[in-house]
């Protein structure tokens, strides 16, 4: 009776030791329990989204509690097999992913610091945008794309400068009151960058650099890539306009004609860069012995907003509703995003979990949507890998 109190109480013991929680520095030799057949066949799905002309390339990294379990890479810059390898290390352009690296994130750094309430008006840090009803608009409806203002427009077709684009979003009416309902928009964080930039003093790439991806080592990080980095840069569309296949500049026009730093996209990374990101969020805003958040300013960020019933934002982040990107199994407590160009990422707080897809799947051409019948399916099959399995767990115990 004893031995058999002695079994359960190891049993017991071990198992809280697996379910725990703590705070991880990012590790490759990962000793995390996982289905091995369940990860073989999302990495026969990442593969087949090549096969089925989704995307030419791609590289996926997922992470559980703080060890790397799986990072692989497959197919080519072009369809091209001539062209290069998509290799791990490869940069891409994240297009929206930049509203929750950089945009929220640098929104995040200023509301530890005391220079940003969720409650302020956004015309009290930049007075031309009341303009045509506007002057209410706070900062928390920019955050929850609840302002009102359009999703999207051509900007560069209306102005011949940054600052003219920028008074085009200064000049427009909602389509609705703020608060009233959720629209994703674009012009939204344009606007919330701007108004980062005048509080923080520096353009939104040097406050983002300086104080996020300088202190995590993030190297591969940042707007208007350096020219000795475009071989490792992944191409994105055809534009004749902007002289043939666009790789290092970003994809987004609006963005590109603002000078390539925005709020709404703009930003390049590689997925090892974006994984030390994901992990520091799981950690609430520590990563290896520096603070980048507060703790309860990460819950706040990422918690779901309600906006008129809708639960589907937090500030600035998605959350997991079972019928996006995320697919069905990530947890209500999860949040992420995606990005035009084929990108997204996702993070599991209750499972201490992240997966992280880059692509260029608007690689020749954006009228691809190959990529949105798989996407979701690729989350299905990360959180299957995770899900915990007893008779796994007992067979690992005696090897």
């Amino acid at each position: 009776m004893k031995q058999k109190f002695t079994i359960i109480l190891s049993l017991i013991t071990i198992i809280l030791i697996y379910c725990g929680k703590s705070t991880y520095k990012l590790e490759y030799n990962s000793d995390i329990l996982i289905n091995q057949d369940t990860l073989a066949s999302m990495d026969q799905m990442l593969n087949y989204g090549i096969q089925d002309t989704a995307y030419p390339g791609f590289v996926f990294i997922a992470g559980k509690k703080g060890e790397i379990f799986y990072y692989g890479n497959g197919g080519n810059f072009r369809y091209d097999p001539d062209s290069p390898k998509m290799e791990k290390g490869t940069i891409f352009d994240l297009a929206s992913l930049t509203k929750v690296i950089s945009t929220t994130s640098a929104a995040m750094l200023l509301y530890d610091a005391g220079k940003l309430d969720l409650n302020t008006k956004v015309a009290d840090v930049l007075p031309e945008f009341a303009k045509n009803g506007k002057e209410n608009i706070t900062f928390y409806h920019l955050l929850t794309h609840s302002s009102g203002i359009p999703a999207h427009i051509k900007l560069y077709k209306l102005a011949d400068t940054p600052q003219e684009m920028i008074n085009v979003i200064y000049n427009l009416k909602q389509d609705q009151k703020e608060g009233e309902k959720i629209v994703y928009s674009c012009l939204g964080y344009i606007i919330l960058g701007k108004a980062i930039e005048k509080i923080s003093g520096q353009t939104l790439d040097k406050f983002v650099y300086d104080n996020i991806f300088k202190p995590l080592g993030m190297n591969h990080t940042f707007y208007n890539p350096p020219e000795k980095y475009k071989d490792q840069i992944a191409p994105t569309e055809y534009d004749e306009k902007r002289g043939g296949i666009l790789q290092g500049l970003v994809h987004d026009e609006n963005a590109f004609y603002l000078g390539g730093i925005s709020g709404n996209a703009g930003l390049f990374s590689t997925a090892e860069n974006l994984a030390i990101f994901a992990q520091m969020m799981l950690n609430k805003g520590t990563y290896d012995g520096k603070s980048i958040f507060q703790a309860k300013t990460v819950d706040l960020f990422t918690k779901a907003q309600n906006i008129k019933g809708d639960k589907n934002r937090s500030l600035g982040w998605s959350k997991a509703s079972g019928t996006n990107s995320a697919g069905q199994y990530f947890s209500k407590s999860s949040f992420g995003h995606t990005g035009y160009t084929g990108t997204a990422i996702w993070i599991d707080p209750s499972k201490d979990l992240f997966g992280i897809f880059l692509s260029n799947r608007v690689h020749p051409t954006r009228e691809n949507q190959n990529i949105y019948d798989i996407r979701d399916k690729i989350f299905n099959k990360l959180q299957y890998t995770v899900k915990f399995n007893l008779w796994l767990f007992l067979k690992n115990l005696v090897k």
